[in-house]
Protein backbone atom coordinates (compact mmCIF):
# COMPACT_ATOMS: atom_id res chain seq x y z
CA UNK A 1 0.00 0.00 0.00
CA UNK A 2 1.17 3.39 -0.67
CA UNK A 3 0.02 6.63 1.55
CA UNK A 4 -1.29 9.30 -1.58
CA UNK A 5 -1.68 12.92 -0.01
CA UNK A 6 -3.89 15.13 -1.80
CA UNK A 7 -2.22 18.51 -2.45
CA UNK A 8 -3.90 22.32 -3.17
CA UNK A 9 -2.03 24.85 -4.59
CA UNK A 10 0.58 26.39 -2.39
CA UNK A 11 -1.44 28.64 0.57
CA UNK A 12 0.47 31.05 2.29
CA UNK A 13 0.35 31.37 6.15
CA UNK A 14 -0.71 34.26 8.39
CA UNK A 15 1.48 35.15 11.13
CA UNK A 16 -1.29 34.00 13.80
CA UNK A 17 -1.74 30.79 11.15
CA UNK A 18 2.59 30.38 11.71
CA UNK A 19 2.04 31.04 15.63
CA UNK A 20 -0.48 28.31 15.69
CA UNK A 21 1.30 25.81 13.64
CA UNK A 22 3.03 23.07 15.27
CA UNK A 23 5.35 22.08 12.55
CA UNK A 24 6.25 26.21 12.20
CA UNK A 25 5.35 26.07 8.49
CA UNK A 26 4.63 29.14 6.74
CA UNK A 27 3.27 27.94 4.28
CA UNK A 28 1.46 24.78 2.91
CA UNK A 29 0.27 22.96 -0.40
CA UNK A 30 1.98 22.53 -4.14
CA UNK A 31 4.53 24.63 -5.00
CA UNK A 32 6.53 23.26 -8.32
CA UNK A 33 9.52 26.04 -7.57
CA UNK A 34 10.71 24.00 -4.78
CA UNK A 35 12.23 21.13 -4.58
CA UNK A 36 11.14 17.65 -3.30
CA UNK A 37 12.85 18.13 0.44
CA UNK A 38 11.07 21.52 0.70
CA UNK A 39 7.72 20.23 -0.46
CA UNK A 40 7.84 17.72 2.14
CA UNK A 41 9.02 19.54 4.68
CA UNK A 42 5.74 21.96 4.35
CA UNK A 43 3.02 19.21 3.82
CA UNK A 44 3.92 15.92 5.68
CA UNK A 45 2.01 16.91 8.19
CA UNK A 46 -0.57 17.64 10.18
CA UNK A 47 -2.90 14.82 8.77
CA UNK A 48 -5.55 12.39 10.51
CA UNK A 49 -3.81 9.27 9.25
CA UNK A 50 -4.49 5.54 10.59
CA UNK A 51 -0.85 5.09 12.82
CA UNK A 52 -1.56 0.89 12.44
CA UNK A 53 -1.31 1.39 8.72
CA UNK A 54 1.56 3.87 8.71
CA UNK A 55 3.57 1.40 9.95
CA UNK A 56 2.97 -1.40 7.08
CA UNK A 57 3.64 1.59 5.01
CA UNK A 58 6.81 2.25 2.80
CA UNK A 59 6.31 5.05 0.54
CA UNK A 60 3.97 8.24 0.30
CA UNK A 61 3.35 10.12 -2.90
CA UNK A 62 2.70 13.71 -3.17
CA UNK A 63 -0.96 14.58 -5.78
CA UNK A 64 -1.68 17.72 -7.07
CA UNK A 65 -3.70 18.06 -10.19
CA UNK A 66 -4.87 14.83 -10.45
CA UNK A 67 -1.07 14.09 -10.94
CA UNK A 68 1.70 12.32 -8.51
CA UNK A 69 4.24 15.22 -8.24
CA UNK A 70 6.57 13.61 -5.75
CA UNK A 71 7.33 10.31 -3.98
CA UNK A 72 8.54 9.65 -0.29
CA UNK A 73 10.12 6.97 1.53
CA UNK A 74 8.20 7.06 5.10
CA UNK A 75 10.65 6.11 7.99
CA UNK A 76 7.77 6.72 10.72
CA UNK A 77 5.42 9.51 12.10
CA UNK A 78 5.03 11.33 15.20
CA UNK A 79 2.40 12.84 16.78
CA UNK A 80 1.52 17.17 16.59
CA UNK A 81 -0.87 19.17 18.11
CA UNK A 82 -3.23 20.92 16.31
CA UNK A 83 -5.68 23.65 17.37
CA UNK A 84 -9.19 22.90 17.01
CA UNK A 85 -11.45 19.65 18.58
CA UNK A 86 -9.04 17.43 16.90
CA UNK A 87 -6.11 18.31 19.01
CA UNK A 88 -3.69 15.97 17.67
CA UNK A 89 -2.89 15.25 14.86
CA UNK A 90 0.18 13.14 12.84
CA UNK A 91 3.22 14.51 10.67
CA UNK A 92 4.99 11.39 8.80
CA UNK A 93 8.80 11.15 8.70
CA UNK A 94 11.20 10.43 5.72
CA UNK A 95 12.78 11.77 2.70
CA UNK A 96 12.03 12.15 -0.89
CA UNK A 97 13.35 9.57 -3.46
CA UNK A 98 16.39 10.84 -5.58
CA UNK A 99 15.58 11.40 -8.65
CA UNK A 100 17.51 8.36 -10.08
CA UNK A 101 15.61 6.19 -7.92
CA UNK A 102 13.28 3.71 -10.04
CA UNK A 103 9.75 3.85 -7.89
CA UNK A 104 10.27 8.22 -8.57
CA UNK A 105 10.88 7.71 -12.13
CA UNK A 106 7.82 4.99 -12.52
CA UNK A 107 5.00 7.10 -10.49
CA UNK A 108 6.29 10.86 -11.17
CA UNK A 109 3.70 12.32 -13.85
CA UNK A 110 1.47 9.48 -13.47
CA UNK A 111 -2.29 10.01 -12.78
CA UNK A 112 -3.14 9.56 -9.60
CA UNK A 113 -3.59 5.94 -8.15
CA UNK A 114 -7.01 7.17 -6.36
CA UNK A 115 -8.96 9.60 -7.32
CA UNK A 116 -11.43 10.17 -4.76
CA UNK A 117 -11.71 13.63 -3.25
CA UNK A 118 -10.42 13.00 0.46
CA UNK A 119 -7.04 14.41 1.07
CA UNK A 120 -5.20 11.00 2.52
CA UNK A 121 -5.89 7.88 1.00
CA UNK A 122 -4.40 4.15 1.12
CA UNK A 123 -4.01 2.74 -2.18
CA UNK A 124 -2.51 -0.24 -3.72
CA UNK A 125 0.72 0.03 -4.74
CA UNK A 126 0.50 -1.70 -7.87
CA UNK A 127 1.49 0.83 -9.95
CA UNK A 128 4.74 0.43 -8.48
CA UNK A 129 4.85 -3.17 -9.72
CA UNK A 130 7.07 -5.29 -7.72
CA UNK A 131 8.69 -8.16 -8.99
CA UNK A 132 9.29 -11.23 -7.23
CA UNK A 133 11.77 -10.82 -5.03
CA UNK A 134 10.00 -7.49 -3.47
CA UNK A 135 12.40 -5.07 -5.59
CA UNK A 136 10.94 -2.19 -7.54
CA UNK A 137 10.61 -2.84 -11.13
CA UNK A 138 9.92 -0.57 -14.09
CA UNK A 139 7.50 -1.14 -17.22
CA UNK A 140 8.65 -1.07 -20.69
CA UNK A 141 6.97 -2.40 -23.95
CA UNK A 142 8.60 -3.62 -27.33
CA UNK A 143 7.07 -2.00 -30.43
CA UNK A 144 7.74 -3.73 -33.75
CA UNK A 145 8.59 -2.02 -36.96
CA UNK A 146 9.50 -3.32 -40.53
CA UNK A 147 10.46 -1.13 -43.02
CA UNK A 148 9.70 -3.43 -45.98
CA UNK A 149 5.82 -2.32 -45.15
CA UNK A 150 6.05 0.87 -43.57
CA UNK A 151 8.24 3.87 -44.81
CA UNK A 152 9.38 6.29 -42.19
CA UNK A 153 9.69 9.10 -44.39
CA UNK A 154 11.80 11.50 -42.43
CA UNK A 155 13.46 8.65 -40.46
CA UNK A 156 17.29 10.45 -40.83
CA UNK A 157 16.08 13.87 -39.65
CA UNK A 158 14.78 12.43 -36.63
CA UNK A 159 17.84 10.68 -35.67
CA UNK A 160 20.06 14.54 -35.95
CA UNK A 161 17.33 15.81 -34.26
CA UNK A 162 17.64 13.31 -31.10
CA UNK A 163 21.71 13.26 -31.62
CA UNK A 164 20.49 17.47 -31.06
CA UNK A 165 19.04 16.39 -27.55
CA UNK A 166 15.46 17.16 -29.35
CA UNK A 167 12.04 14.87 -29.12
CA UNK A 168 10.31 13.26 -31.75
CA UNK A 169 6.78 12.86 -30.91
CA UNK A 170 4.45 10.37 -32.95
CA UNK A 171 2.23 7.58 -32.49
CA UNK A 172 2.95 3.71 -33.45
CA UNK A 173 0.28 0.66 -33.61
CA UNK A 174 0.53 -1.69 -30.70
CA UNK A 175 -0.61 -4.79 -32.25
CA UNK A 176 -3.63 -6.70 -30.36
CA UNK A 177 -2.61 -5.06 -27.13
CA UNK A 178 -5.32 -3.05 -26.25
CA UNK A 179 -4.91 -2.06 -22.71
CA UNK A 180 -2.14 -2.01 -20.37
CA UNK A 181 0.78 0.57 -21.59
CA UNK A 182 0.66 3.82 -19.39
CA UNK A 183 1.81 7.54 -19.30
CA UNK A 184 5.69 7.21 -18.50
CA UNK A 185 5.91 3.64 -19.74
CA UNK A 186 9.07 3.04 -21.57
CA UNK A 187 9.38 2.15 -25.35
CA UNK A 188 11.42 0.15 -27.39
CA UNK A 189 11.22 -0.35 -31.44
CA UNK A 190 12.19 -3.08 -33.05
CA UNK A 191 12.94 -3.11 -36.40
CA UNK A 192 12.32 -6.19 -38.23
CA UNK A 193 12.12 -7.65 -41.72
CA UNK A 194 15.14 -7.80 -44.47
CA UNK A 195 17.25 -5.15 -43.73
CA UNK A 196 18.66 -6.03 -40.66
CA UNK A 197 16.94 -6.84 -36.79
CA UNK A 198 17.60 -4.79 -34.09
CA UNK A 199 16.49 -2.03 -31.78
CA UNK A 200 16.57 1.53 -33.47
CA UNK A 201 14.60 3.97 -31.07
CA UNK A 202 14.24 4.75 -27.52
CA UNK A 203 10.95 6.96 -25.75
CA UNK A 204 8.33 7.46 -23.46
CA UNK A 205 4.40 6.59 -23.89
CA UNK A 206 2.83 10.14 -23.22
CA UNK A 207 -0.59 11.19 -23.59
CA UNK A 208 -1.09 13.65 -26.43
CA UNK A 209 -5.31 14.01 -25.93
CA UNK A 210 -3.94 17.56 -25.33
CA UNK A 211 -7.41 19.51 -23.74
CA UNK A 212 -9.79 16.52 -23.06
CA UNK A 213 -7.41 15.88 -20.00
CA UNK A 214 -5.07 13.53 -18.43
CA UNK A 215 -5.98 9.81 -18.94
CA UNK A 216 -4.60 6.43 -17.51
CA UNK A 217 -4.56 4.00 -20.13
CA UNK A 218 -3.93 5.60 -23.36
CA UNK A 219 -3.96 3.01 -26.32
CA UNK A 220 -6.89 4.30 -28.61
CA UNK A 221 -8.10 3.24 -31.72
CA UNK A 222 -8.00 5.40 -35.26
CA UNK A 223 -7.55 4.30 -39.32
CA UNK A 224 -5.02 1.81 -39.71
CA UNK A 225 -1.59 2.99 -40.71
CA UNK A 226 -1.56 0.61 -44.41
CA UNK A 227 -4.59 2.93 -45.64
CA UNK A 228 -6.27 -0.49 -45.68
CA UNK A 229 -10.05 1.17 -44.15
CA UNK A 230 -9.88 -0.91 -41.46
CA UNK A 231 -8.62 0.03 -37.59
CA UNK A 232 -5.81 0.04 -35.64
CA UNK A 233 -4.16 0.57 -32.02
CA UNK A 234 -1.82 3.02 -31.19
CA UNK A 235 0.10 4.43 -28.34
CA UNK A 236 1.49 8.15 -28.35
CA UNK A 237 5.33 8.43 -28.11
CA UNK A 238 7.95 11.01 -27.32
CA UNK A 239 10.94 9.63 -28.72
CA UNK A 240 14.26 10.32 -27.55
CA UNK A 241 16.84 8.33 -29.50
CA UNK A 242 17.15 7.01 -32.81
CA UNK A 243 19.71 5.81 -34.24
CA UNK A 244 20.96 5.44 -37.90
CA UNK A 245 20.44 1.96 -39.73
CA UNK A 246 23.95 0.65 -39.44
CA UNK A 247 24.22 1.45 -35.62
CA UNK A 248 21.24 -0.42 -34.91
CA UNK A 249 21.72 -2.65 -31.45
CA UNK A 250 21.76 -6.24 -33.11
CA UNK A 251 18.69 -8.86 -31.67
CA UNK A 252 21.24 -11.48 -31.52
CA UNK A 253 23.74 -9.89 -29.21
CA UNK A 254 20.29 -8.87 -27.21
CA UNK A 255 19.11 -12.64 -27.47
CA UNK A 256 22.68 -13.65 -26.03
CA UNK A 257 22.53 -11.44 -22.99
CA UNK A 258 18.88 -11.22 -22.09
CA UNK A 259 18.12 -14.96 -23.52
CA UNK A 260 14.83 -15.02 -20.97
CA UNK A 261 12.98 -12.39 -22.78
CA UNK A 262 11.27 -13.32 -26.06
CA UNK A 263 12.59 -11.09 -28.67
CA UNK A 264 10.80 -11.96 -31.60
CA UNK A 265 7.32 -11.06 -31.07
CA UNK A 266 4.80 -11.54 -33.56
CA UNK A 267 3.44 -8.37 -33.12
CA UNK A 268 3.83 -4.13 -31.51
CA UNK A 269 3.47 -3.92 -28.17
CA UNK A 270 4.71 -7.16 -26.61
CA UNK A 271 5.65 -6.36 -22.60
CA UNK A 272 9.18 -6.47 -21.62
CA UNK A 273 10.63 -8.33 -18.45
CA UNK A 274 10.54 -6.22 -15.06
CA UNK A 275 13.69 -8.48 -14.18
CA UNK A 276 15.12 -7.44 -17.69
CA UNK A 277 14.55 -3.86 -18.02
CA UNK A 278 17.44 -2.25 -16.26
CA UNK A 279 20.10 -4.35 -17.44
CA UNK A 280 18.59 -4.28 -20.72
CA UNK A 281 18.50 -0.25 -20.69
CA UNK A 282 22.10 0.07 -19.54
CA UNK A 283 22.95 -2.16 -22.47
CA UNK A 284 20.88 0.71 -24.67
CA UNK A 285 22.54 3.24 -22.89
CA UNK A 286 26.47 1.85 -23.53
CA UNK A 287 25.39 1.29 -26.96
CA UNK A 288 24.27 4.50 -28.34
CA UNK A 289 26.55 6.25 -26.11
CA UNK A 290 29.39 4.90 -27.64
CA UNK A 291 27.81 4.47 -31.82
CA UNK A 292 29.01 6.66 -34.51
CA UNK A 293 25.99 8.92 -34.03
CA UNK A 294 26.11 9.94 -31.24
CA UNK A 295 29.74 11.56 -31.66
CA UNK A 296 29.75 12.42 -28.01
CA UNK A 297 30.89 9.36 -26.15
CA UNK A 298 28.40 10.27 -23.45
CA UNK A 299 25.89 7.61 -22.02
CA UNK A 300 22.42 8.17 -23.02
CA UNK A 301 21.00 8.02 -19.49
CA UNK A 302 23.12 11.04 -18.36
CA UNK A 303 21.83 12.89 -21.71
CA UNK A 304 18.33 11.49 -20.91
CA UNK A 305 18.51 12.82 -16.79
CA UNK A 306 20.26 16.28 -18.13
CA UNK A 307 17.25 16.85 -20.49
CA UNK A 308 14.89 16.60 -17.69
CA UNK A 309 16.70 18.78 -15.54
CA UNK A 310 17.03 21.34 -17.76
CA UNK A 311 13.13 21.27 -18.84
CA UNK A 312 12.14 21.48 -15.24
CA UNK A 313 14.39 24.16 -14.59
CA UNK A 314 13.44 26.32 -17.53
CA UNK A 315 9.62 25.77 -16.54
CA UNK A 316 10.21 26.31 -12.79
CA UNK A 317 11.87 29.69 -13.75
CA UNK A 318 8.97 30.72 -15.90
CA UNK A 319 6.32 29.72 -13.74
CA UNK A 320 8.08 32.01 -10.48
CA UNK A 321 8.64 34.91 -13.23
CA UNK A 322 4.56 34.98 -13.64
CA UNK A 323 4.24 34.69 -10.17
CA UNK A 324 6.63 37.35 -9.18
CA UNK A 325 4.30 39.48 -11.35
CA UNK A 326 1.19 39.10 -9.78
CA UNK A 327 -0.21 36.12 -11.37
CA UNK A 328 -1.56 32.91 -10.30
CA UNK A 329 0.06 30.00 -12.11
CA UNK A 330 -0.92 26.35 -12.58
CA UNK A 331 1.28 23.77 -13.08
CA UNK A 332 0.13 21.41 -16.43
CA UNK A 333 3.21 19.67 -17.61
CA UNK A 334 2.14 16.78 -16.85
CA UNK A 335 -2.02 16.66 -18.38
CA UNK A 336 -1.88 19.20 -21.50
CA UNK A 337 -0.15 20.50 -24.66
CA UNK A 338 1.45 23.28 -22.35
CA UNK A 339 3.27 23.65 -19.62
CA UNK A 340 1.52 26.39 -17.13
CA UNK A 341 -1.72 28.68 -16.71
CA UNK A 342 -1.63 31.66 -15.86
CA UNK A 343 -4.28 33.65 -14.22
CA UNK A 344 -4.81 37.58 -13.60
CA UNK A 345 -7.59 39.81 -13.33
CA UNK A 346 -9.44 37.97 -16.07
CA UNK A 347 -6.41 36.96 -18.22
CA UNK A 348 -5.51 33.70 -19.24
CA UNK A 349 -1.90 32.68 -20.80
CA UNK A 350 -0.96 29.50 -21.46
CA UNK A 351 2.69 28.93 -20.56
CA UNK A 352 5.80 27.33 -22.56
CA UNK A 353 8.81 26.50 -21.05
CA UNK A 354 11.96 25.86 -23.34
CA UNK A 355 15.62 25.42 -22.54
CA UNK A 356 18.44 24.69 -24.26
CA UNK A 357 22.48 24.49 -23.72
CA UNK A 358 22.62 26.12 -26.97
CA UNK A 359 22.61 29.74 -28.25
CA UNK A 360 19.05 29.70 -28.23
CA UNK A 361 18.04 30.49 -31.70
CA UNK A 362 16.04 27.76 -32.27
CA UNK A 363 13.77 25.19 -30.37
CA UNK A 364 12.39 21.50 -30.42
CA UNK A 365 8.20 21.85 -30.33
CA UNK A 366 5.84 18.70 -30.33
CA UNK A 367 3.06 18.29 -32.59
CA UNK A 368 0.97 19.46 -29.47
CA UNK A 369 2.31 22.43 -28.68
CA UNK A 370 2.08 23.78 -32.37
CA UNK A 371 -1.86 22.80 -32.61
CA UNK A 372 -2.38 24.22 -28.82
CA UNK A 373 -0.91 27.72 -29.80
CA UNK A 374 -2.56 27.54 -33.64
CA UNK A 375 -5.84 27.14 -31.58
CA UNK A 376 -5.43 29.99 -29.00
CA UNK A 377 -3.77 32.95 -30.99
CA UNK A 378 -2.64 35.52 -28.59
CA UNK A 379 -3.21 33.91 -25.34
CA UNK A 380 0.55 31.56 -25.40
CA UNK A 381 3.55 32.94 -24.42
CA UNK A 382 7.01 30.83 -24.37
CA UNK A 383 9.86 31.53 -22.25
CA UNK A 384 13.24 30.24 -23.36
CA UNK A 385 16.33 30.13 -21.13
CA UNK A 386 19.43 29.51 -23.19
CA UNK A 387 23.18 28.54 -22.57
CA UNK A 388 22.43 26.60 -19.42
CA UNK A 389 24.86 24.97 -18.16
CA UNK A 390 25.34 22.42 -15.21
CA UNK A 391 27.42 22.89 -11.99
CA UNK A 392 30.25 20.18 -10.57
CA UNK A 393 27.24 18.65 -8.70
CA UNK A 394 25.25 18.19 -11.53
CA UNK A 395 22.87 20.78 -10.87
CA UNK A 396 21.55 23.17 -12.93
CA UNK A 397 23.39 26.18 -12.82
CA UNK A 398 21.14 29.00 -11.90
CA UNK A 399 23.57 31.89 -12.87
CA UNK A 400 24.27 30.70 -16.44
CA UNK A 401 22.73 31.60 -19.80
CA UNK A 402 20.20 34.25 -20.96
CA UNK A 403 16.22 34.43 -20.35
CA UNK A 404 13.88 35.42 -23.10
CA UNK A 405 9.84 35.53 -22.77
CA UNK A 406 7.65 36.58 -25.72
CA UNK A 407 4.39 35.68 -27.59
CA UNK A 408 4.58 32.44 -28.83
CA UNK A 409 3.05 32.38 -32.59
CA UNK A 410 5.41 29.69 -34.13
CA UNK A 411 4.01 30.74 -37.74
CA UNK A 412 5.79 33.66 -37.60
CA UNK A 413 8.98 31.77 -37.24
CA UNK A 414 10.90 28.81 -39.86
CA UNK A 415 8.57 26.06 -38.68
CA UNK A 416 10.84 22.67 -39.51
CA UNK A 417 8.13 19.97 -39.62
CA UNK A 418 11.12 17.29 -37.69
CA UNK A 419 8.73 17.18 -34.46
CA UNK A 420 8.97 20.50 -34.98
CA UNK A 421 12.19 23.21 -35.04
CA UNK A 422 11.23 26.62 -34.88
CA UNK A 423 13.47 29.08 -35.60
CA UNK A 424 12.27 31.94 -33.95
CA UNK A 425 14.28 35.01 -35.24
CA UNK A 426 14.53 38.51 -33.11
CA UNK A 427 11.89 39.40 -31.12
CA UNK A 428 9.66 41.75 -31.95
Amino acid sequence: MVIQIRLSDRTDHTSEEIESDSLNRSWRGYDPTVNDEELWEHNRGRWILNEAKIAEERYATFVHDDRIVAVYEIHGHERVSDPGPKSSKVALLGRPLASTDPVRQRLVGSPAIHNGRNAVNYVSDNPIHNDADGAIARRAFLLTWNPDNYEWADFAQCVLATQEDGTIDGRWSTGSTKTGIHPGDLVFLLRQGKRGRGIVASGEAVDFSGDAGPRDEIIYTDAHWNGTGTTANYVDVLWDRLVEPDDILLIDDVKARFPEQNWSPQASGTQIRPAVIDRFEVLWSEHVGGSRASGRGQGFAVNAAQRKAIEDAAQNWLMQHYRDEGWKVRDTRYSGPYDAVATKNGQMLYLEAKGTQSSGDAVFLTRGEVEHARRHPGDCVIGIWSGMRFTYDGEVDQEEGETLIMSFEPDTGTLTALQYRWEFGAAG
